[in-house]
């Protein structure tokens, strides 16, 4: 049985995940114009925005990130943005967009409310230092185990750049035996007695199997 309601079947509703729906759009023009960032005079095709996305969503991966996971946001408009949103999405875990306006309580509040385990964050924003409001927060957020500020070392030589050479193989050992286990969720018992994996494991395993091909 179907976890949703269909309602009126025409047109029909895309029985796809995010990840797959973009790679579906990859594979029909790899090399259109997919982001373009005006402020910073960046440009992405298809091909290219989706390589990064999947570099972003082993680099969550490395941190420990897994299905079911909460995965926060908190910054203004950006490339990077759309980086996490699709990585989180194709790797099964949930994006939490955290309004760029709040204040150091406000931020603490959501943290914690949404659990988030990994936060990816802009350093700053109008008059607001992210990297100090985190810090002031960060002591009593229970949950928050990794924190990723966008443009830094932390991004740049560690989430955007995870490649075969860049992360233990014990920790993908680990990861690996954990998502193993959390797939026994996933799998669905169909009406003619057939076994379906859900799309969300076929993604985390090509993902960690491009890892392996590079």
């Amino acid at each position: 049985m179907k976890s949703y309601d269909t309602g009126p079947i025409s047109p029909p509703i895309l029985e796809e995940t995010i990840g797959e729906n973009f790679e579906r759009t990859v594979a029909a023009n790899p090399d259109g114009e997919a982001l373009v960032d005006v402020a910073q005079n960046r440009r992405w095709t298809y091909a290219e925005l989706n390589a990064e996305i999947d570099l972003t969503a082993r680099g969550l991966m490395s941190l420990g990130v897994q299905h079911r996971d909460r995965v926060g946001i908190w910054s203004p408009n950006c490339a990077e943005w759309i980086m996490v949103q699709y990585a989180a999405a194709k790797i099964g875990a949930i994006l939490v967009s955290i309004n760029p306006a709040y204040r150091t309580q406000e931020l603490g509040y959501a943290l914690n409310q949404s659990g988030v385990r990994t936060l990816v964050a802009a350093t700053a924003f109008k008059s607001s230092d992210y990297r100090c409001m985190v810090g002031e927060v960060r002591p009593n957020a229970d949950g928050l185990r990794d924190v990723v500020f966008i443009g830094t070392g932390d991004w740049n030589d560690g989430m955007n750049h995870v490649g075969a050479e860049g992360v233990g193989e014990s920790v993908w050992l680990a990861w690996f035996l954990a998502t193993v286990l959390n797939s026994f969720a996933d799998v669905m018992e169909m009406e003619n007695g057939t076994v379906e994996i859900c799309a969300a494991w076929r993604e985390r395993s090509r993902l960690l199997a491009s890892k392996h091909a590079q």
